[in-house]
């Protein structure tokens, strides 16, 4: 306790008070359960001791998140409302629907939260184990094999479509409502693989039902030890981030963000919560606003170019 102390001392300190030291809201922009909520919950459970404030956890679901990010989009910009939002309400959102915000005008980055692994799952009897066999194997068979996603316009169906384009290669996306529908029939051999999380895998590929081929993440993680990525398995520079930033609204002073960017990245880095959040399927990414703020660009202009590319419509 001594050395949290410590650390919530300059915190507390050295920079401008939150809004009259008001109760910050963190906003999660989607239902209870889930990375997102976990995440925010973990946050918001130890941000009080840092910050010298009451800190309220609220869910704002709806509209692929863009109702909790709007909500903080267009709060007053004094740090008293933050949100953890996904990537799809962020840089995806904006390309295929009529957003109500500017991701990059309307919101100050203040850091990046968790990365949350996709992973390539398959049937055991589609006959390929490795990300090298698929390949082969889907260019053999162009728009025969079948792989499943939470959705259309999803991160997960995003992911599905880079491989494509990156490999050369035709996987037939069929959309589910839900990771949990796509995982039931992929077991039950209606589809060939799965697009997915690992927490929404784990069970099955524990249990023999499904194998991982690799993931999508842009580097090994200490969540899947030992499953390679795709890029290494022959696609490289293939990346496809699934993830979770925290913003507040644009104007918020820089030194207001700072503040807050110290008190959660300090949280993430602790170890008990790191391991915490791992076991959750999250992988603790935090790091400065400024490096956040360049990544949610570099993604935002990536998706971009990638729903022109596919000519996504959503339905």
């Amino acid at each position: 306790m001594k050395r949290r102390t410590l650390l919530a001392t300059p915190l507390l300190l050295a920079t401008p008070a939150l809004a009259q030291d008001r109760p910050i809201r963190l906003i999660i922009p989607f239902a209870p359960g889930g990375a997102a909520d976990n995440t925010a919950r973990t946050i918001a459970r130890f941000l009080p001791e840092l910050l010298g404030v009451p800190v309220v956890a609220e869910n704002r679901p709806g509209g692929n998140g863009m109702i909790g990010v709007d909500a903080v989009a267009k709060a007053p910009p004094d740090g008293s409302s933050i949100v953890l939002s996904a990537l799809g309400a962020l840089v995806v959102n904006p390309h295929v629907m009529r957003t109500p915000y500017d991701p990059l005008a309307d919101l100050a980055p203040v850091t990046l939260a968790v990365r949350n692994p996709l992973v390539l799952v398959a049937n055991p009897a589609m006959g390929a184990r490795t990300i090298p066999e698929l390949l082969t194997l889907a260019k053999a068979r162009p728009g025969e094999l079948a792989v499943g996603s939470s959705g259309t316009g999803s991160t997960n169906h995003l992911a599905i479509e880079l491989l494509n384009l990156m490999a050369g290669i035709r996987l037939t996306h069929v959309p589910y409502r839900g990771e949990g529908p796509a995982m039931t029939d992929l077991v039950g051999g209606q589809i060939q693989m799965v697009m997915t999380t690992i927490v929404a895998a784990r069970g099955h590929i524990e249990g023999g039902r499904a194998i991982i081929l690799g993931t999508a993440a842009s580097e090994p993680t200490a969540i899947l030890p030992g499953v390679p990525t795709i890029a290494a398995g022959g696609v490289p520079g293939y990346a496809s981030d699934a993830w979770l930033g925290v913003l507040a609204p644009a104007r918020t002073p820089a030194a207001v963000v700072a503040r807050l960017n110290g008190a959660i990245t300090e949280i993430l880095r602790r170890p008990d919560v790191a391991t915490q959040l791992r076991n959750q399927g999250s992988d603790p990414a935090p790091g400065s606003a400024a490096e956040f703020a360049t990544y949610l660009r570099a993604e935002y202009e990536k998706y971009g170019r990638l729903v022109r590319q596919v000519d996504l419509k959503m339905e």
